[in-house]
């Protein structure tokens, strides 16, 4: 039960890097608070051991043992700072930079403990550094098991090689158990950032799910807006999508006092090419047209509408009446010289109207002066354009 238990903290990213670099960065984050606080404790410590009584041989050791601790806490400090601003590229130094101070700290205590049970009778500061190891800086299991344990040996070994002092069977049993606390203490630590970990891994795992489907959903949306707005036949806008279009442009030029100038087309005996050559043949006819239209509308940023089956319809938003006939001319004149049969003529009408809008004007009535513009066209005998002016 318990070895089920522990395969669902089995982690195959201890040996992942971003692991690694977060366990170490854990470890730097907590060395940087820690380290402050004993440097500080340190410092106060030579000072107590200058001013009170105690043995000038006992006072040497403490100086020494104080000083010690205290010069190799200054120096690691500056080191874990320095590895804080370059974590990514020197995790592994850091790493074993931090088990490499644990091992000074290690030996550190079992001579300041030795020194304190042989002078006071008491043993506190193996207690403090076995919490302070389990409790602050995370290890993994083995590295734990393996420090905690080798702590806990030699402290007890130099106790009892101390004569004037007897350790009985309950005190090592006691320690003994204290130190497998500890163990417990650091595994539990460790297991927690492991499943921090696996948490942090899924959370940006479902971020990039959720960032890769709002792209395809945006995606999505682009073309569903695309369809919904075009024709598919002629690749123009569609006639439902004019509507929204036509306010839109008219309340620009409306807001910026610039000329609309409508051009409404239609395919001259367009029944007859379907019938004659067939209703593919005029498919063809309807997707070459609207070519032509696109090419000479691009560049003024106009915009081109599939109106209804052989009819369509331009905006051209800031373009003068003249201009507008000069590119409706082009487009007739191209859409005649279109061979796409051999015996075959295309030709077609077309209706102008240009107007500047004010606020007393509705924007269909451009669109129905441009109709009837074609409507002119058509009677005028057709393969024209006609132009109508609103006063």
């Amino acid at each position: 039960m318990i070895s089920f238990k522990l395969k669902k903290f089995k982690i195959p990213e201890e040996k992942n890097e971003q692991f690694c670099k977060e366990l170490t960065k854990r470890n730097l984050s907590t060395g940087h608070i820690v380290l402050s606080f004993v440097t500080v404790f340190e410092l106060i410590n030579l000072v107590f051991v200058c001013i009170t009584s105690v043995d000038k041989v006992y006072r040497v050791f403490y100086i020494v043992l104080y000083s010690t601790l205290f010069l190799a806490s200054v120096g690691t400090l500056f080191l874990i700072i320095r590895f804080k601003k370059s974590i990514n590229k020197s995790y592994k130094t850091a790493s074993y930079f931090v088990y490499l101070y644990l091992i000074f700290l290690m030996l550190w205590s079992v001579i300041k403990t030795f020194v304190d049970f042989t002078y006071r009778g008491y043993i506190i500061n193996f207690f403090v550094t076995l919490i302070g190891c389990s409790c602050l800086i995370l290890l993994k299991p083995k590295i734990s098991a393996i420090f905690l344990s080798s702590y806990y040996t030699i402290s007890m070994v130099s106790l009892l090689l101390d004569d004037r002092k007897l350790l009985d069977v309950y005190f090592l049993m006691n320690m003994a158990f204290i130190t497998i606390i500890a163990m417990i203490v650091s595994l539990i630590r460790y297991f927690d950032l492991v499943k921090e970990y696996k948490f942090q891994l899924r959370i940006i795992k479902q971020n990039r799910d959720l960032k890769y489907m709002n792209k395809m959903l945006n995606k999505l949306n682009l073309e569903l807006k695309r369809v919904s707005e075009t024709d598919r036949l002629s690749e123009l806008y569609n006639r439902w999508y004019l509507d929204t279009k036509l306010n839109e442009v008219w309340e620009n030029c409306l807001k910026e006092a610039k000329t609309l100038t409508v051009l409404m087309i239609d395919i001259d005996d367009f029944k007859q090419i379907n019938d004659k050559y067939g209703h593919f043949t005029g498919d063809e006819c309807i997707r070459k047209v609207a070519k032509i239209l696109l090419k000479y509308t691009t560049p003024l940023a106009a915009f081109c509408f599939r109106f209804g089956g052989e009819e369509f319809l331009i905006l051209m938003p800031g373009c003068q009446l003249e201009e507008a006939y000069k590119i409706s001319e082009m487009i007739r004149r191209d859409i005649n010289s279109l061979n796409i049969k051999r015996d075959m003529k295309i030709s077609i009408s077309g209706g102008i109207c240009s107007v500047t809008p004010n606020s007393k004007m509705n924007p269909e009535e451009i669109v129905h002066r441009a109709d009837k513009a074609l409507y002119n066209a058509k009677a005028k005998g057709k393969n024209m354009i006609w132009v109508e002016e609103i006063k």
